[in-house]
């Protein structure tokens, strides 16, 4: 590791690990030779960046778009992979059904008092399917909001996954938010 600050750089990395980056594989993959030319390039041409980005992050889609982005309407109301379909469950849990992966750590949680809980993809997936089917089986669907007041524990995540996974849109509470704010969304 060298130390730079004089120049203003606080840390280089190693050569080692430049060459097993991210950014090293997506510049190569998209025959790009440096980070000043990526940059200028994704200035310059926004759909063919975050279309290369997509794909070579491996995002799934049930549909794939037709537009990777559509900014007729302007900037400030940009609408994203325009004719596709996804969802955050598809590309963080199902994707790993019947690999290596859903035996992994997938979540660590630990409380105030340093109780720990550890829960592999399999289990978080097991535990966002078992909602889901609550979901579901109390009518809740595509396009409904649910509004989850919950304390930060491993079935917080599984809660706000499970809403993703039926298709529903998560609305975010906690405590902080008062009485009135509470009401009010």
């Amino acid at each position: 590791m060298k130390s730079t600050t004089a120049e203003g750089i606080a840390w280089v990395p190693e050569r080692a690990q430049i060459e097993q980056a991210n950014l090293t594989a997506f510049l190569r993959a998209n025959k790009l030779s440096d980070y000043d030319t990526l940059l200028r390039r994704s200035e310059e041409d926004l759909a063919w960046f975050w279309d290369a980005l997509i794909r070579h992050a491996g995002l799934r889609f049930y549909r794939d778009y037709d537009r990777v982005v559509d900014l007729s309407r302007g900037a400030a109301w940009a609408r994203w992979c325009v004719g596709g379909t996804t969802n955050i469950v598809l590309n963080c849990l199902d994707r790993y059904h019947g690999t290596p992966v859903m035996q992994k750590e997938a979540l660590v949680w630990e409380s105030e008092a340093g109780q720990v809980r550890r829960w592999s993809y399999a289990e978080l997936n097991a535990a966002v399917c078992r909602c889901a089917g609550w979901l579901r089986a109390e009518g809740f669907g595509v396009g409904d909001v649910i509004a989850l007041y919950v304390p930060f524990l491993p079935e917080a995540v599984a809660a706000l996954l499970a809403i993703a996974k039926i298709g529903a849109i998560v609305q975010p509470l906690f405590s902080g938010f008062g009485v009135t704010a509470l009401v009010g969304r």
